[in-house]
């Protein structure tokens, strides 16, 4: 199935945009990896505000810190989304900051342990 953006199920995205990193990255234009690459986006935008506030002082630190922050951030991750399930919060207006944090540390950790 390729990407319809008059389609309801799709996500609102400008289709150029979502096209155009898809054949850049030659991967094929699913509803699948174009929700993928929103999610990956949205920590990309995440992690760029807070790089301009911090400037990187996550590369002072080793692979090791990235492990213990990924394991503080699961947990946090965890406890948010049990207490909605017993609070019968609606689980969309769980805040996500955290889940996006365990994309950028992971890409952190393994940027440092290529060596990049």
């Amino acid at each position: 199935m390729g990407y319809d953006p008059s389609d309801p199920e799709w996500p609102k995205l400008p289709s150029t945009s979502v096209s155009h990193a898809l054949l850049h990255l030659d991967i094929d234009m699913t509803l699948d990896n174009v929700q993928q690459l929103m999610v990956f986006t949205r920590a990309m935008q995440i992690y760029q505000q807070r790089e301009k506030k911090r400037g990187g002082i996550w590369k002072e630190f080793g692979p090791e810190d990235k492990l213990m922050h990924l394991r503080d951030k699961l947990r946090r991750v965890e406890r948010v989304w049990e207490n909605s399930q017993h609070n019968d919060d609606d689980p969309e207006l769980v805040d996500l900051d955290d889940a996006y944090d365990i994309l950028n540390y992971t890409a952190f950790f393994i940027r440092q342990m290529e060596g990049k």
